[in-house]
């Protein structure tokens, strides 16, 4: 959120946080404004992820037609020479794949998670530009908080996971797309029920991060008392204070109060975490009984062979789960 002026109408300094017009952006504006940060301080990060996105859209396809490649080629009765050297060579293709992947992924980390360095200085500029009596104020020194927490949290910051999850949202629909076409070959409506399902199970993801998006702000206060406490206690030239006005009982307690509020929070946001983990089991267990039930019957009928079992076993697991990720991804 940005604040659009620094002063009320007239000139005047604002009196309460509610005169403040704050603009409020959706992820995706936040996604595409990270990206042209990146673009613009680093380019080597964007062609990176541009390579990890291709690696890693084609590794999973060739994991699931390796093995019915392989089962194929001995029922076929392919001479030994044969079946290794294909097999040798799909093998080293797939190393090759995964080690592009791999070294595109860890490669870029290291450049944007230097670059991120740099946000949290803009973001101190930023709070030196704003008015007086917004930052002095309480809910604004809550404001900067938020905004410290996000871009100062490590690899939990918005800008790495902005970094991290752009190009797997890529890689998702691509693979759900490269999945669908395989599935689809079997049956169209299993595509439909996977689909469904995946989306009940998303359901539940979106459910408990809107949770937590609500718990934000509140965290975020209960942190700064804390913080606002510590460094209080810390500071040795209110140590003789403390000890005349006999204050150190009373300090404690607020320091107390702090870390009680933050524990009660974190452990709400922990039992939500475990009610959505059993949902999103409940839902992924009904799912694949239906699908590799079906696909047992259909093998065990003879309307597929032995590799396209394999081949449709691997896709079923995969495609479940690249429609989990997409939408867990974008929330």
């Amino acid at each position: 959120m940005i604040c659009r002026n620094q002063k009320g109408e007239g000139g005047r300094p604002y009196e309460n946080m509610k005169e403040i017009k704050v603009k409020h952006y959706s992820i995706f504006t936040n996604s595409f404004y990270w990206i042209k940060w990146i673009w613009r301080k680093d380019r080597a990060v964007v062609y990176m992820s541009v390579i990890q996105i291709i690696a890693a859209s084609i590794a999973p396809l060739i994991g699931i037609y390796l093995p019915k490649l392989t089962i194929d080629m001995v029922t076929e009765g392919v001479t030994e020479g044969k079946l290794i050297s294909t097999l040798g060579l799909f093998s080293i293709f797939i190393v090759l794949v995964y080690c592009l992947r791999g070294g595109m992924e860890y490669g870029k980390y290291w450049k944007y998670n230097y670059r991120r360095g740099e946000l949290i200085a803009e973001l101190f500029l930023k709070s030196t530009a704003v008015s007086y009596d917004i930052t002095e104020n309480g809910k604004g020194k809550t404001a900067y908080q938020e905004a410290l927490d996000v871009a100062g949290n490590g690899d939990w910051s918005a800008f790495n996971r902005t970094m991290d999850t752009v190009p797997n949202i890529f890689i998702n629909v691509i693979c759900f797309a490269l999945y669908s076409s395989v599935l689809g070959t079997l049956n169209i409506w299993m595509v439909f029920i996977l689909i469904g399902l995946s989306l009940l199970n998303c359901l539940w993801i979106s459910l408990n991060i809107k949770y937590k998006e609500n718990r934000r702000e509140e965290l975020a206060y209960a942190e700064r008392q804390f913080y606002y406490v510590k460094s209080a206690m810390g500071d040795t030239k209110a140590a003789k204070d403390v000890r005349i006005f006999d204050m150190n009982e009373w300090i404690t307690g607020i320091r107390d109060k702090a870390v009680e509020k933050t524990r009660r929070i974190r452990k709400k946001l922990q039992d939500r975490n475990a009610w959505q983990e059993k949902m999103s089991f409940l839902t992924q267990m009904i799912r694949d009984i239906m699908a590799y039930g079906y696909l047992i019957y259909m093998a065990s009928e003879g309307n597929i062979t032995a590799g396209e079992f394999v081949l449709y076993f691997g896709a079923i697991t995969g495609f479940s789960n690249f429609v989990s990720a997409i939408v867990s991804l974008c929330n």
